[in-house]
């Protein structure tokens, strides 16, 4: 289609050529105005006719001129007839066309006449006049025109946009042309949802422009609509204006999630991706499938459902978050599960969103965390009598009956500082497999040793080993320690009893079924209240012994103190930190061993060759109730290097006169110490490790919770680590970390215990501990969250309506709860028993992980006609702590009882039949059934 902008003004004479059969004068010769404008499609000048048997233009045009010039242009005519032809021509009448040609012509046959016409314009406006021709059979005109340039686009009728996606958009484009000889200014009007760009310009004579028509629908119906475009000068309030007509078909898109790993289309759209049981440390991947079933191309986002579950991030990963799917198409979608704390299970929606979907759809992701399962072949390794000097090995096993792989640690100096050694100390055991390690007693000096070693097992709880053996010289052979002895020791312990105090009251002790020393009738009052005591788990006792309160089988410090102490525990050469831990630049410290039995003890520090560490003295006597201070001096042979050791010393009553069966196994109690001999100027070693997981999150509940790291030494020199108390001050009095310093050997690691008590004024974000590596200021730091959360359990809306309900009939609703905090729930609905008619819920109770949500079916079966509120109560309680107060919240449930009835009307049709029609009175939806073979039915 063509548009174009004419002049408003016109000057000449006469008509616009036409055929006539007798000459005719013009009324008006002189020169008049015509209004002409808006849209005509332009002629071609250049095109010939015949007429009379003479060829010539019909019209003859001047376009480029300018005022007070002269502009000819030649008019010819040719004569395609058999005969001579003799004309009469009338000249232009006005004076702005001319031309010097007599007033009759000959033409013989096939000759041709050129006449000049000149055209001398005044203004700057339109001419119009015409020469005219008389023959024999007829006469005839030529138009003569001169024109000013105009404004003139081409566009299309019409444009039709590519099926569309509603809220999506679609684009198409056409060309917008100037075929006039003018610059042109263009302006596009259109209305939503249809959009051009661009959408004002200037085009340049002849030049073109590539418009682009957006679609943006927001509804599923077909569009059509006219986009106006106004043209001319700039700043020309007289434009002209053509019009397009846009057309676009929008769909509602729809979006299908698909398992790729199956074809049944039962299975296809499940909304839950389970992973399963995946080990701690490792990841699983699976995939689903985005499939788009409908005509138009949608977008696709993915996204978590908003929680504050989560504070040290998510443990699934997804590597989608956008996309289009074309129709018919899929797009896949990975997710990755990496648990981080064992025995956990993880819950996580993934919100599938599509604009211009009429629904969303939830992907729930569920895992939990596998954590290894070790067991030992044996609790105790008895291996009797030795001689001084011998060494005697037996071996025990680890058991690792769980797929995942197991790293353990000895809590336990192999470096020749213990009478015992266990090696490998340190390692992995591979998924169901087991390690068979080997276990070496080389005792010195000719007395009982008896030592619980924990075995640490990262992410678990440690298991203790009971490594007994009695060492007889030439001139000593003390009692042989046997694994019964310490079966005796624990009974008289959990009794609260001291062998050696009760032996020291009654020389006449009387024993029980079970061997156990009976105490006297005045005691035995007071030792009934710790008879409930229960054991403390063997975290706690590791924990304890580490601090210097090493019993092997004492419960917690409420019921009873230690037999022997130490203090300090841990003792740092040369490092400048100031800590809780003793610390000198010096090359010896003092240890103090406290006696907190009615026993007389002997103290006996086990010694290691060519160790620069010592103890001075090396042994001695200890009062009961009475301390004694040790010297630890630190004195390197060999400079600019790292030392660790783990000092023991056992201890064993002085005068164990007792009865054989009623021997008591001697104490250990160990110092950590660590030291370093580089010079002043000197650098330190560059550490090389890893301390993983660089984030530990514990149980939001008040209670005392424990966590392992691992510090692996990836270098090949020695590593040296000191908790450093001076970045956070206040980190004692919240988290504690054992061992807080030590030694790790090229190629091994150190399990880190953490414990702590969450409270509610810890950082949510939790703090950071650091450790300081080979006494520089090389430092790797743990982020620690133990922040105490009120239990958040969140209701799809606070009420829950029921659609008017038949009177003996049932219906139900959907409703979904929330976990929103940090702990695992247990629930429970409570009903009050006159609603119970009325009211039920499947299920009723149940488990509740951190973030996940559970779908209720609430049944409502109304007993009269009226509308009844009730409001059941949802209680909920952390899973961890059964016995603490439950929360909860209430359900106002909303429901009407109502009676129905249904009319029955006949009509009369014309084969004089009946139609039967049903009439729903009442307000619910309401079955009807009918049976008869023999019998048509219609209803209006």
């Amino acid at each position: 289609m063509l548009a174009e902008v004419r002049g408003s003004d016109t000057l000449g004479s006469g008509a616009p050529w036409k055929s006539s059969t007798a000459g005719k004068d013009i009324k008006d010769p002189g020169i008049r105005q015509k209004h002409r404008g808006g849209k005509r499609l332009r002629q071609v000048s250049s095109q010939r006719n015949c007429f009379l048997g003479l060829e010539m233009k019909r019209e003859l045009v001047w376009e480029d001129w300018d005022l007070q010039g002269e502009f000819t242009k030649t008019l010819v005519l040719k004569n395609t007839h058999s005969k001579l032809q003799k004309l009469h021509i009338r000249p232009p009448e006005s004076k702005f066309f001319t031309t010097l040609i007599p007033q009759i012509i000959v033409l013989s046959p096939g000759t041709s006449y050129s006449m000049p016409i000149t055209f001398r314009p005044l203004q700057r406006c339109e001419y119009e006049d015409s020469i005219e021709f008389q023959g024999k059979d007829g006469s005839f005109q030529v138009c003569l025109r001169a024109t000013i340039p105009c404004h003139a686009l081409e566009v299309p009728d019409s444009v039709l946009l590519p099926l569309c996606a509603v809220q999506h958009s679609s684009c198409a484009t056409f060309m917008l042309r100037n075929v006039s000889k003018l610059q042109t200014c263009f302006q596009w009007e259109c209305a939503a949802p249809f959009q051009l760009s661009p959408e004002q310009g200037l085009l340049m004579p002849g030049q073109e422009c590539d418009i682009t028509v957006v679609f943006r629908p927001q509804e599923a119906v077909v569009y059509q609509q006219q986009a106006n475009c106004r043209f001319g000068e700039e700043g020309d309030k007289t434009e002209s204006c053509c019009t397009v007509l846009l057309q676009g078909l929008a769909k509602y898109p729809c979006l299908q999630l698909r398992n790729p790993n199956t074809k049944d289309e039962k299975e296809q759209c499940g909304p839950v991706l389970h992973f399963g049981s995946v080990a701690i440390g490792q990841s699983l991947q699976k995939s689903f499938d985005i499939f788009n079933p409908s005509p138009v191309t949608a977008s696709v986002s993915l996204s978590r459902l908003s929680s504050n579950v989560h504070l040290l991030g998510s443990e699934f990963s997804c590597d989608v978050t956008s996309g289009k799917v074309r129709p018919g198409g899929s797009l896949r979608a990975t997710v990755t599960y990496t648990p981080a704390v064992v025995d956990t299970v993880s819950v996580e929606y993934l919100s599938l969103k599509c604009r211009g979907a009429l629904n969303k759809t939830l992907l729930k992701l569920t895992g939990n965390c596998l954590g290894p399962k070790v067991s030992m072949s044996s609790s105790v390794v008895d291996f009797g009598c030795v001689e001084e000097g011998a060494a005697v090995v037996q071996t025990v096993e680890l058991v690792n009956s769980s797929p995942v792989l197991a790293v353990y640690q000895w809590d336990l100096d192999c470096s020749g500082h213990s009478v015992f050694t266990i090696q490998p100390a340190s390692g992995t055991v591979h998924p169901h497999s087991r390690a068979t390690l080997k276990v070496v007693y080389r005792p010195t000096q000719p007395i009982a040793h008896h030592r619980r070693v924990a075995c640490l097992i990262l992410h678990r709880e440690p298991m203790m080993l009971d490594l007994i053996g009695t060492c007889h010289s030439e001139l000593q052979k003390p009692a042989t320690l046997k694994p019964e002895h310490l079966v005796l020791y624990e009974l008289h312990w959990y009794r609260g009893q001291d062998i050696v105090s009760d032996m020291k009251q009654d020389h006449n002790v009387h024993l029980d079924q079970e061997g156990v020393i009976c105490p006297p009738e005045e005691q035995a009052q007071k030792r009934s209240d710790s008879a409930g005591v229960v054991s403390r788990t063997s975290m706690e006792e590791y924990y304890q012994s580490c601090l210097g309160c090493m019993d092997p089988v004492s419960s917690s410090s409420s019921v009873s103190s230690p037999h022997v102490t130490v203090v300090p525990s841990e003792l740092l050469f040369n490092h400048k930190i100031s800590s809780s831990l003793s610390t000198s630049s010096s090359s010896s410290q003092a240890v103090s061993i406290t006696n907190h039995t009615k026993g007389k003890l002997s103290l006996v520090w086990t010694a290691a060759q060519d160790s620069p560490f010592s103890v001075s003295p090396s042994s001695c006597d200890l009062a009961p109730l009475k301390s004694t201070s040790f010297r630890v001096t630190y004195d390197p042979k060999q400079l600019n290097t790292l030392h660790g050791a783990q000092l023991e010393c056992f201890a064993y009553y002085k005068d164990n006169h007792i009865e054989e069966r009623l021997l008591c196994p001697p104490w250990c109690v160990t110092v950590r110490v660590v030291g370093h001999s580089f010079q002043p100027g000197k650098e330190h070693f560059i550490p090389c490790c890893t301390l993983k997981p660089p984030r530990v999150e514990f149980p939001a509940l008040s209670v005392l919770s424990y966590r392992t790291v691992l510090l692996q030494n990836c270098g090949d020199l020695p590593l040296t680590f000191c908790l450093d108390h001076i970045s956070n001050p206040a980190m004692p009095e919240s988290v504690s970390v054992v061992p807080s310093c030590g030694l790790i050997q090229p190629g091994n690691h150190q399990i880190l215990t953490l414990r702590t008590t969450p409270t509610e004024d810890s950082p949510k974000q939790g703090f950071r501990l650091h450790l300081q590596l080979n006494e520089s200021q090389h430092t790797k730091e743990v982020t620690v969250v133990n922040v105490v959360e009120k239990l958040h359990v969140s209701l799809e809306g606070n009420s829950l309506y029921f659609q008017p309900t038949a009177l003996g009939s049932r219906t139900q609703r959907s409703h979904y709860i929330r976990n929103l905090s940090r702990l695992p729930l247990r629930f429970q609905w409570s009903i009050p028993e006159p609603d119970q008619e009325l009211i039920f819920v499947e299920p009723d109770a149940g488990e509740l992980h951190p973030n996940e949500s559970s779908v209720q079916i609430w049944y409502f079966s109304p007993l009269a006609e009226k509308t009844y509120t009730l409001n059941p109560t949802l209680s909920f309680w952390p899973i961890q702590t059964p016995g603490c107060n439950k929360s909860h919240l209430t359900l106002e449930v909303v429901g009407m009882g109502s009676k129905g009835f249904i009319e029955n009307k006949t009509y009369s049709l014309p084969s004089s039949s009946r139609a039967l029609a049903n009439h729903n009175g009442a307000n619910f939806t309401a079955l009807l059934g009918a049976s008869n073979s023999s019998a048509h039915s219609w209803s209006e």
